[in-house]
């Protein structure tokens, strides 16, 4: 929230790049609107509340802003949770809305039927697409993307313990091969955005006390009636993932917090409310037996290139024996699953390298600017990132320290300036940036 004025504040909207006015609701005013939601589905239930608090909301808009997107974005989903973080009181999982006896007679209703039927099938191609959408973005996991998309649509066909979380897996690996990235991209796939991942960075539970900080402080400490971090997310979202980043770090007050929300799929907190996490994907992440597993078998270390299943196993192997080191065997016991991440190789970096490149392409098109990299100029980044122990990190050091650096000097020195198009190549180890005329351009390759 950066302004309030009465009863609107402003909200910015990353899809649509703009801010939205959005106005506020009392207790009173929210359940007028609750009252007009009389649809059967959340799209209904969603479309009453963006019109009811997005005054300037129409939508030939909407249409114009999913037709720049692609598609690849319910903007109206967007704009929804943008007003239930303005209003929570109208978070369609916090409401009872009310139905009239027409209402009730629904199955005979063909135009339902198929919309229904419709809809279905929807989401079974989103389903089914959901796999190969995920390893676009996390590049060089399939395996991990596999047995994390195939737990989701079990889930999502009922097919399920309805008494545990969605999924329960401890991502392994050296830092930036993935880890984080894959539980913003499954975010982001199945929510729109990463506004529900709530991620807990568990170097701030390393004390005997701080596990309060996640359901909130006992009975007569300070902040006790302001509830915790993980079990007020709970309450708000319903559906979302939680990440716990760098799980051994925390105390082992935390991991008993785990053991109740793995085993029974609730959180108790510290006013004695049982929190829902069954409708949560709980990831982990760390760094354990990472060490131990690149010194093994003569400093062979992980498989870069070949990501061969013998080695995968042997490696996994001397992981979990320093996960038993750090926790209990109970603990392991309720994952569904340890993941090794692969180590990237170096077609994995090239791929990364290009994906960066885009984003960057796109950041100075909105500075006004024309960029592009050709082939020679992504290897000679790839090739100076390329450090197996430090992952995509290191590629994205690269690319500051070659391009965006250089790039800033020269718009400064007006070596270049708004308007131009830069072509990148590699010139004798280095970046060289070639401004490019507007006639080249034309004969210049995409």
């Amino acid at each position: 929230m950066i302004h309030a004025d009465f009863n609107l504040v402003l909200k910015y909207c990353e899809v649509l790049d703009e801010f939205i006015k959005i106005r506020v609701f009392s207790d009173e005013e929210a359940r007028e609107v609750v009252q007009r939601a009389t649809g059967s589905d959340k799209a209904s239930y969603q479309r009453v509340v963006v019109n009811a608090c997005i005054g300037d909301y129409n939508d030939e808009s909407l249409q114009n802003a999913e037709l720049e997107t692609l598609g690849t974005v319910d903007i109206e989903e967007m704009l929804y949770l943008l007003c239930v973080e303005v209003n929570p009181s109208l978070d369609i999982h916090q409401v009872s809305v009310q139905i009239t006896s027409t209402d009730i007679v629904i199955d005979d209703d063909p135009a339902l039927k198929k919309k229904l039927r419709q809809r279905t099938r929807a989401n079974l191609r989103r389903l089914a697409n959901m796999e190969k959408e995920i390893r676009n973005r996390v590049i060089g996991q399939e395996h991990a993307v596999e047995i994390v998309t195939r737990s989701v649509k079990k889930s999502a066909l009922g097919l399920r313990d309805p008494e545990k979380p969605v999924g329960a897996f401890l991502f392994v690996g050296h830092v930036g091969v993935g880890k984080t990235e894959l539980a913003k991209a499954m975010a982001e796939y199945l929510y729109g955005s990463q506004s529900r991942l709530v991620r807990v960075d568990c170097s701030e539970y390393a004390l005997p006390h701080e596990y309060a900080k996640l359901i909130g402080s006992p009975p007569g400490y300070i902040g006790h009636n302001e509830g915790g971090y993980l079990t007020e997310a709970a309450k708000e979202m319903k559906d979302f993932i939680v990440l716990f980043d760098e799980i051994e770090k925390a105390h082992s007050k935390m991991h008993n917090i785990l053991l109740q929300l793995l085993d029974e799929g609730v959180v108790t907190d510290s006013k004695g409310f049982k929190v829902s996490f069954r409708n949560a994907l709980v990831l982990m992440t760390s760094n354990l037996g990472v060490r131990e597993a690149n010194a093994s078998r003569d400093g062979i270390g992980f498989d870069v290139a070949k990501k061969d299943e013998t080695r995968y196993e042997e490696m996994k192997e001397t992981i979990f024996a320093s996960l038993k080191k750090a926790f209990r065997p109970e603990f392991i016991n309720r994952l569904d699953d340890v993941i090794v991440f692969n180590t990237l190789s170096f077609d994995d970096s090239l791929k990364i390298v290009d994906k960066m490149m885009a984003e960057l392409t796109c950041i100075a098109e909105r500075a006004g600017l024309g960029l592009t990299a050709l082939p020679a100029a992504k290897e000679l980044i790839a090739e100076q990132g390329f450090k197996p122990e430090h992952g995509a990190r290191e590629l994205r050091r690269t690319i500051k320290k070659l391009i965006e650096e250089p790039l800033t000097e020269k718009l400064i020195n007006e070596e270049i300036r708004e308007g131009d198009f830069i072509a990148l190549d590699a010139d004798n180890g280095k970046i060289r940036f070639d401004v490019i005329s507007s006639d080249a351009l034309e004969a210049f390759p995409e």
